[in-house]
Parts: structure tokens; C-alpha cells; sequence
């Protein structure tokens, strides 16, 4: 991205290069998430029993969380990764794992920071959803 004097921002060359990619890759490992639920019978990776194959998925989905990443159009693409996300949240274990609240205060001020930034500047938002 480039800025102006007036600090606004505008798309460049990079961010149109960079979020294509990343949007196929997220694509790309919710699809196997998506057979690998499917071949199980789910709720988890490995069917009825919760395992350090959905422990590992975790962070990664709590970082989109807060990155802004897990977004509606995901969840609608990819509804039984959005049971299978929405199964672990549900859990006693993930519950009671959350992180601190200090570092949970900080993750909500950068979520917000993003959605400021989703409504105030198009391309942005076309970063996350398109």
C-alpha cells in the first residue's frame, strides 16, 4: 500500500499481488479441513474423539478470530468447518483456556483497529472477502 500527505490510504500493486494468494490458501486448507471432517463423520478431525489434531487448530482459528480472518464468507463457504470451530468452542477445555485478559484486551483492540479499517477503505475489506 502507499499513503498520501493527508495519510489516507490507497490500494497498490502489493496488496492487489498479496491477497489473492492469501485468500487462496485459505481456501485451500479449509477445503482439506472440509474432507478431512467429511471422511470422519465429525464432530472433529478424527470423528467422536477429540484429539491433538483438533487442539493444533485452535490458535490458528482464534488468531483468524481476532485477525479478522474467519469471516462470514468463509464460515458460509465452508459451513462444517464453522460446526467443527463452533464444536470446540463449546468445550469445557477450550473455555477454560482462554488466554489472559490483558492479552485478550490487546487481540480486541486489533480486531476493532481491523474493522475500522474494513469500513473505512474499500480495498481492504476486498483483502478479507474477496
Amino acid at each position: 500500500y502507499k499513503t498520501t500527505r493527508g495519510g489516507n490510504i490507497h490500494q497498490g500493486e502489493k496488496v492487489g499481488n498479496l491477497a489473492s494468494p492469501v485468500r487462496r490458501g485459505l481456501n485451500h486448507h479449509m477445503s482439506l479441513l472440509t474432507k478431512d471432517l467429511e471422511a470422519s463423520g465429525g464432530p472433529y478431525i478424527c470423528g467422536d474423539s477429540y484429539t491433538l489434531a483438533d487442539v493444533s487448530m485452535v490458535p490458528i482459528f482464534e488468531r483468524m478470530e481476532y485477525g479478522r480472518w474467519w469471516t462470514d464468507s468463509l464460515k458460509t463457504q465452508f459451513p462444517l468447518v464453522t460446526k467443527y470451530w463452533e464444536a470446540i468452542q463449546e468445550r469445557e477445555g477450550y473455555k477454560a483456556s482462554k488466554p489472559d485478559m490483558a492479552m485478550h484486551n490487546k487481540m480486541v483492540m486489533v480486531g476493532k483497529l481491523i474493522d475500522q479499517w474494513k469500513r473505512e477503505h474499500t480495498w481492504f475489506n476486498n483483502f478479507y472477502e474477496n
